[in-house]
């Protein structure tokens, strides 16, 4: 190995050991309609897994519903599990159902009204495991569906979710 070669490694070895193992999540999600059943589907980099996603009514702060994920990375989640504690386990993943509580089914959308959707990831960063929430807006339309979902770039106080 020559001075050049050996000069490009310690570079690179000393970029890597400086920055860690970082990473720049990014996280899109789209209403899918399967079946007459409303799914988020939910693509994204950068990220090790996701680990919540929350929706709730924007005029009211109303908690909608509330999922916690493990080991989920991309896919489908289909909104409102049949009661509190429910779990799916597909694809090597879960989801439990958090919210709305005592076996009841999550509150349907209701037509022409203003949503947000947040959704929580982690990622490593200088060598230390971080959180942050992606957050998005939606409204549906006459009949109740979703057109698109529009990300949040800064999501005001009096706007979030009231606590469970």
């Amino acid at each position: 190995m020559n001075l050049t070669q050996l000069a490009s490694v310690v570079s690179l070895v000393s970029c890597v050991a400086m920055g860690g193992c970082s990473q720049t999540p990014r996280i899109d999600v789209a209403a899918v309609q399967d079946g007459g059943v409303l799914q988020f589907e939910i693509k994204g980099n950068g990220y090790n897994s996701l680990h919540g996603i929350k929706v709730w009514a924007a005029g009211t702060r109303e908690p909608f519903w509330v999922v916690r994920l493990s080991s989920f990375k991309s896919g489908r989640i289909p909104y409102g599990f049949s009661g509190s504690g429910d779990s799916i386990s597909k694809r090597n993943f879960t989801a439990t159902q958090i919210f709305p509580k005592s076996e009841k089914e999550a509150h349907s959308l209701t037509p022409n009204t203003k949503y947000y959707l947040s959704i929580t990831c982690q990622f490593d960063q200088w060598y230390a495991a971080s959180s942050t929430s992606f957050d998005f807006t939606f409204t549906t339309d006459a009949l109740g569906k979703i057109p698109s979902i529009r990300p949040v770039t800064n999501l005001q106080p009096s706007d979030h979710m009231i606590s469970l």
